[in-house]
C-alpha cells in the first residue's frame, strides 16, 4: 500500500469540509488542515506550512489568513499549494459555470495584470483602468473598489459631464 502525502491529506480535508459545511468555510478548512497535520506530521509537509499550522493553533484560529501572510513577508504564498487541493472544489461546483464566469471580473483582472507587469505600475494601472472602465462600464468596477477610491464622487460627476458634452458635440 502506498501512503498518501500532505497533498492528498489536504485534498481530503477540503472534500470533507465541503461535505459537512456545503460551502467553502476558511476556518473549518484551516482547522481540518491543522488537525490532519498533528495526526500524522510525517506526510511530507513543508517547513513553511508547519509554521503556519503552528501559528494557527497558537492563535486559536482567530485570523486564518494572517499566519500564511506573515510567513511570506505579509503577502501570502504565491506557490501552487491551492492547485493540489482543487479537485474537490471542481467536483462540488461542476455545474456552476455561470457563477464561475461571474466571478471572473474583467475590469479587476485587467488592473491586476497591469500591476503585475511591473515598472511604472501606477501609470500603467491608471491607463489600463481608464480603458477598461470605458470599455466595460461602471457596473464592472466592484462597489467595494469604487468606495475606496479618493474623490470617487467628483470623478463620477465629471465623467457624466464629459459624456453629456460629448453627446452634444457629436450631434
Amino acid at each position: 500500500m502506498f501512503p498518501y502525502t500532505d497533498d492528498a491529506c489536504m485534498t481530503l480535508s477540503v472534500a470533507r469540509s465541503l461535505v459537512e459545511k456545503k460551502k467553502i468555510t476558511p476556518t473549518d478548512l484551516a482547522k481540518r488542515f491543522v488537525d490532519e497535520y498533528y495526526i500524522k506530521p510525517e506526510r511530507g509537509y513543508g517547513m513553511n506550512v508547519i509554521k503556519v499550522f503552528s501559528a494557527l493553533k497558537e492563535t486559536n484560529f482567530q485570523d486564518v489568513f494572517l499566519p500564511a501572510k506573515m510567513a511570506f513577508a505579509g503577502a501570502g504564498s504565491f506557490g501552487n499549494g491551492a492547485a493540489m487541493r482543487i479537485a474537490p472544489i471542481a467536483l462540488f461546483d461542476h455545474n456552476k459555470t455561470d457563477e464561475f464566469l461571474q466571478c471572473l471580473n474583467p475590469f479587476v483582472r485587467s488592473i491586476y495584470f497591469a500591476i503585475s507587469i511591473g515598472g511604472d505600475t501606477d501609470t500603467i494601472a491608471a491607463i489600463t483602468g481608464s480603458i477598461a472602465g470605458a470599455y466595460y462600464g461602471i457596473d464592472a468596477i466592484p462597489t467595494e473598489l469604487q468606495e475606496r477610491c479618493e474623490f470617487k464622487d467628483g470623478i463620477d460627476n465629471l465623467a457624466h459631464k464629459l459624456y453629456d458634452v460629448s453627446q452634444k458635440v457629436a450631434s
